[in-house]
């Protein structure tokens, strides 16, 4: 009976101290939701495969599916290279460039030159903003496909006022070194511009930042689609058509629709432990609690670069229900500084954002997948079959390595 007593009385005490002081249960459930992102949001900084057959170990030679038609490379924010030595990265491009031939066409997935794009002559940083572009330029001069350079958020002048000007510079230094057609959409208008990829295939072009750029634009009547509306309208009826004539769509933009990155609101734990490091190495000061605020702001109500902006959510619904209607069209993106691949009903989702940069990406959700490392896709197009690869940078291979395969889809 005593001891009855004395638990109870016991129980009361612990209920009593912390009802004063419900500080400690919330400690308790934020490390608990920590623990929980450390065992299911683990970075993928080696890739992660939702399918063991996926594995290029596991695929011997690779996928087979007769004759090759067409290659279509994929990389983005390439506008941070090394020059001296050149940028691993592209140096395995070039390779890649260099074997496929005429039967190619490379896509640079926007943010071409970091910051705040091609700055004026005169500006102090110009020539580093030349520096930027000429590095990629140089990996094209004896390219003999087709290449073509689509604007991102930074070369709209990093979401400031000024990004027209800054995109028509880009525009004009790159055609003056390519030709008239390495820079699309044009004129600072959202597309889409068509680039026919063999005798099967399409590319359309559009440029997600104007959607989402807050200052001066092309007046409506400047653009072939001016408006928001008209934009969708005609991606919509291009879609449609291609579709009715039996030729595969891919459509290549800045904006990732799905991501498992930082943009889609998904942040290692240290970003909620210890968030002061993005600003200097040294402030290793744990802030849990306080920590978490901006992930977790930028996962629900987002910034306007994130998918959880208003307008980047408009945005994505738009262009996924036009592409839902489509079996077997591919969505190409960058902005996020990794390679993805989300395989939605029939749709394709491939991010090539790693070309110079990277950063965190986590595993699972929608992805087959996923990893946090410098390297581009390519979408080789055969007699029988579309097949999708990823490749990085590896060891003394002039030609790098393949980390993932797979069949998108047959003919």
């Amino acid at each position: 009976m005593r001891l009855t007593k004395q638990k109870n009385k016991a129980e009361k005490g612990l209920r009593l101290r912390d009802e004063a002081h419900p500080f400690p249960r919330l400690c308790y459930g934020v490390v608990f939701l920590l623990l929980s992102g450390m065992i299911w949001g683990c970075g993928a900084s080696s890739p992660y495969y939702k399918h063991a057959d996926d594995r290029p170990a596991a695929r011997g030679e690779g996928v087979e599916l007769g004759d090759h038609r067409f290659t279509l490379f994929l990389i983005g924010d390439t506008g941070d290279p090394s020059t001296d030595p050149l940028e691993p990265n592209l140096g395995v491009l070039q390779h890649h460039l260099a074997a496929a031939g005429e039967q190619s066409a490379v896509v640079f997935l926007g943010d071409n030159i970091y910051n705040y794009g091609l700055l004026p002559e005169g500006h102090p940083d110009r020539s580093d903003s030349e520096r930027r572009i000429d590095t990629q330029l140089q990996l094209l001069s004896e390219y003999r496909g087709h290449p073509v350079f689509i604007p991102g958020n930074h070369d709209w002048n990093h979401d400031e006022p000024g990004g027209l000007e800054a995109i028509l510079r880009q525009q004009a230094y790159i055609r003056d070194r390519l030709g008239a057609t390495a820079f699309a959409p044009r004129d600072g208008c959202p597309g889409p511009s068509e680039l026919p990829l063999g005798p099967d295939h399409v590319l359309l072009l559009i440029d997600t930042q104007w959607w989402l750029y807050p200052h001066e634009k092309p007046a409506p009547e400047d653009c072939a689609a001016g408006t928001r509306e008209q934009f969708v309208q005609v991606v919509d009826s291009l879609a449609r058509h291609y579709d009715s004539q039996d030729i595969n769509i891919i459509v290549a933009g800045h904006h990732p629709l799905y991501s498992n990155g930082t943009h889609g609101g998904h942040f290692p734990v240290e970003d909620h432990l210890f968030p002061l490091l993005k600003y200097h190495s040294s402030l290793y000061l744990p802030l849990p609690v306080i920590g978490s605020i901006n992930p977790l702001y930028r996962r629900i109500v987002g910034y306007r670069q994130d998918l959880a902006g208003k307008e980047y959510r408009q945005l994505r619904v738009e262009l996924t229900r036009i592409f839902r209607r489509h079996g077997d069209l591919v969505y190409a993106s960058g902005h996020e500084h990794s390679l993805q691949y989300h395989p939605i009903g029939d749709q394709h989702y491939v991010t090539a954002g790693s070309g110079t940069v990277q950063s965190y990406v986590r595993r699972g959700k929608t992805a087959d997948f996923v990893y946090s490392h410098k390297g581009f896709a390519r979408v080789d197009v055969n007699e029988n079959g579309t097949v999708l690869s990823f490749w990085t940078p590896g060891g003394e291979r002039p030609g790098g390595r393949m980390v993932y395969q797979t069949l998108l889809y047959e003919h």
